[in-house]
């Protein structure tokens, strides 16, 4: 099954790879950063490196109805790493360009030596081979050292780029919002797109 919509040669295009557990507006904020990309492409993985499906969680079929009213491609894989991801999706499609918009705590993570057998070699498959970017949304304290020296180590300075991103959204998160229905408090309604907040009470999701 493909991975991606019809593409014209040479297209360029944004993923934003996320767990989705619920979108919020930060996704939202995220998918339309930016404007010269051909498409916009939501990934759910089935695998996660670090996370696991736990009880009072969506289902992988729920979060894709939720990610499907927001109005883009959804795409669901089986691949836990970024570097596995934009190998897949350059194989499906040699002649595009890939920019995987994230959080800086998905940055720390994606150029974290833990999660690989040679992280150099590797990551300049992600950058150079699978012809990806990483276009991250800064925060405060976004320059980690040990975040930065590994992108000179890999030769990819100029493929870790920031992106404007409001700071009402960059506070947002789905962990927060689980938290808030669980708890009873009416806040979360102001943190997710309205068709979600349709979802989450039709569905009765994380009401634990």
């Amino acid at each position: 099954m493909s991975l991606l919509p019809r593409l014209r040669h040479g297209a360029k295009v944004l993923i934003l790879d996320s767990s989705f557990n619920p979108p919020t507006l930060a996704h939202l904020a995220l998918a339309r950063c930016g404007s010269d990309y051909d498409a916009r492409i939501l990934m759910l993985s089935t695998t996660n490196a670090d996370k696991k499906l736990a009880p009072g969680d969506a289902t992988i079929a729920q979060r894709q109805s939720m990610m499907s009213l927001l109005g883009f491609h959804v795409t669901v894989i089986d691949e836990p790493t970024f570097v596995g991801k934009a190998r897949r999706l350059h194989a499906e499609m040699p002649s595009a360009s890939w920019d995987f918009v994230m959080g800086w705590d998905t940055v720390e993570r994606v150029l974290a030596e833990r999660y690989y057998k040679d992280m150099i070699a590797e990551l300049r498959g992600f950058f150079f081979e699978s012809r990806a970017r990483i276009v991250y949304a800064p925060r405060v304290g976004s320059g980690g050292i040990d975040v930065w020296a590994a992108v000179e180590r890999v030769g990819a300075r100029d493929k870790v780029v920031p992106v404007a991103i409001s700071d009402e959204f960059l506070v947002q998160s789905s962990t927060a919002v689980r938290n808030a229905i669980n708890s009873g408090n009416g806040t979360w309604r102001d943190k997710v797109p309205p068709a979600i907040t349709e979802y989450i009470d039709k569905e009765r999701l994380y009401f634990t």
